[in-house]
């Protein structure tokens, strides 16, 4: 017949004589027995051991996860990249085509002032507004480049 997983039974055991006594010392000091201190620390292993186990599952999914986190970082990085290489080789096709510093400077502030302005061509009215927008950076901008656009 076989015995039920709550059965106590007996178990012998053979230990160096110096382990025994640290058993002994261990229980004088939480007032139980050797046998009960014993099996506190033989149940304690096992519960630690299947915690270690359940841990180690779970970083196990989720390596999944987390690797497919890094391969979206590592895109995203590539495209920053990418879009940062597209505006260095724009920067220098624009100094190339306009010339100076100073007429590229002044070609983005008024792409700047165009993107500002993202209905400029919706109709006549913002079309002006945005001309007007124009005309008065370029009217200051001999004031900021101190006459040195070309």
């Amino acid at each position: 017949m076989a015995r039920k997983p709550t059965e106590y039974v007996q178990l012998k055991l053979r230990v160096r004589e110096s382990l025994r006594r640290k058993l002994e010392r261990a229980a004088e000091k939480k007032a139980h027995s050797a046998n009960a201190e014993a099996v506190a620390r033989i149940e304690y292993t096992f519960a630690d051991e299947e915690e270690w186990e359940a841990r180690a599952k779970e970083m196990e999914e989720r390596r999944d996860e987390i690797d497919q986190q890094h391969r979206e970082w590592l895109e995203e990085e590539a495209k920053r990249e990418a879009e940062h290489q597209t505006a260095l080789r724009d920067s220098r096709l624009l100094t190339f085509m306009v010339g100076s510093d100073d007429n590229v400077t002044l070609v983005r502030a008024i792409m700047h002032l165009i993107n500002e302005h993202p209905d400029w061509n919706k109709d006549a009215e913002e079309r002006i507004r945005l001309g007007l927008k124009i005309q008065e950076f370029l009217t200051h901008a001999n004031d900021v480049f101190q006459g040195q656009i070309k």
